[in-house]
């Protein structure tokens, strides 16, 4: 993607600035009691100091912690990252992989259930009052049903999730389903008409998603298109936690922020997280120590031209518009905590400094390699 495409995005159906009020200013309004329970939830947690939408929730640790797991976006590394920050434990009851020594509700079998949505929402609905006396920690691959129909508006969640460059999340996404054997690659995938929207897709069972499979757990239901669906997961990103999947360590970094916990230099300060890495000899291209290994892996995948020009329609569509929408929100909130710490999280580039949110998109393209 050029630096032109990112930067149109982030102005496309996009006010002249994010920092305002929380969901009730949107054309589009989601109007569910479980979701405005949240809502309500994230402007008592409103971070002090900015107006920037950003909930810290160590100001009350009011609701259970939910990561909800959206697939090929370093979730499993991700569900540890946000257990340890929220400071709760497990719930017992909550299915998770490779979770040994734990005590599933009856009738459950983790390798037959556990990615049945359904099933793991009534599992929660059914454990609200449990979920109002003691809080806990819970995880699933489950979309933005579980804030409406399972914690409900009795017990709204404090909600993470990460995000991820839609290109990367689609290339990464196919290949998975190829290990599984259900492609042989970008190419059959685009040939068998899964890359382009408007074509009917002719995958095996148990394949993703290419076009939505990246935005569509944020809102409740299918996604409708022409706006709605598109300012209600605005609504959504601007009331929870989440993280950028290419700049892990710096989502990581901010969220500690939000729940107060001790943000450390070494770990966090971009321009000290480079130097031990030169020091030690490691590569240059991971001296921000802002990337989530995974989501380089399958960087040298080669694909036709056709393949190729699907992906980038891509991103010139809805998957492109939330991810720049939360690019830059996540960028407002890395600079509140960048402020309040006095340190860097995300390091400029070395030919001088560069301070606004736009130059900053510049930079991310220029570092994918995609700059001209």
């Amino acid at each position: 993607m050029s630096r032109l495409t990112l930067l149109l995005l982030l102005t496309v159906g996009m006010s002249s600035s994010l920092v305002g009020s929380f969901p009730d200013e949107a054309q589009f309004r989601d109007t569910a009691a479980g979701s405005v329970a949240l809502f309500e939830l994230a402007k008592q947690l409103q971070c002090p100091h900015t107006t920037v939408p950003m909930p810290c929730p160590n100001q009350t640790q009011s609701g259970p912690a939910f990561a909800m797991h959206i697939p090929k976006t370093g979730g499993r590394t991700m569900t540890e990252m946000a257990q340890r920050i929220s400071g709760q434990s497990l719930c017992e009851w909550a299915p998770l992989r490779g979770r040994k020594n734990h005590n599933p509700p009856p009738g459950i079998d983790l390798k037959k259930d556990y990615g049945n949505r359904t099933l793991f929402t009534e599992v929660v609905r059914e454990r609200r009052r449990a979920l109002q006396r003691e809080p806990c920690f819970s995880t699933f691959e489950i979309g933005w049903e579980v804030v409406v129909d399972g914690f409900g508006p009795e017990v709204p969640p404090l909600l993470f999730t990460m995000l991820r460059h839609p290109v990367s999340w689609a290339i990464s996404a196919v290949m998975h389903d190829k290990e599984h054997g259900r492609n042989d690659g970008i190419d059959d995938m685009y040939q068998r008409g899964c890359l382009e929207f408007e074509k009917p897709c002719a995958h095996e069972p148990f394949s993703k998603d290419y076009i939505k499979g990246s935005y569509a757990r944020l809102v409740d239901g299918d996604w409708v298109y022409g706006g709605e669906s598109l300012e209600i997961a605005k609504q959504h990103l601007r009331a929870v936690t989440f993280g950028i999947t290419e700049y892990f360590l710096a989502s990581e970094c901010l969220w500690r922020y939000q729940f107060g916990r001790p943000v450390e230099h070494n770990m966090c300060d971009c321009h000290a997280v480079a130097a031990a890495l030169e020091r030690s000899g490691k590569d240059k291209g991971a001296q921000e120590g802002q990337v989530h290994k995974g989501s380089m892996q399958r960087s040298n995948v080669t694909i036709s031209q056709d393949a190729m020009l699907a992906l980038q329609k891509l991103e010139s569509g809805t998957a492109g518009m939330v991810y720049a929408y939360a690019l830059e929100l996540f960028f407002e909130r890395i600079a509140v905590a960048e402020e309040a710490t006095g340190m860097t999280f995300i390091c400029e580039p070395r030919e001088g400094p560069r301070t606004t949110i736009q130059s900053r998109v510049e930079w991310y393209a220029e570092q994918r390699g995609d700059a001209g």
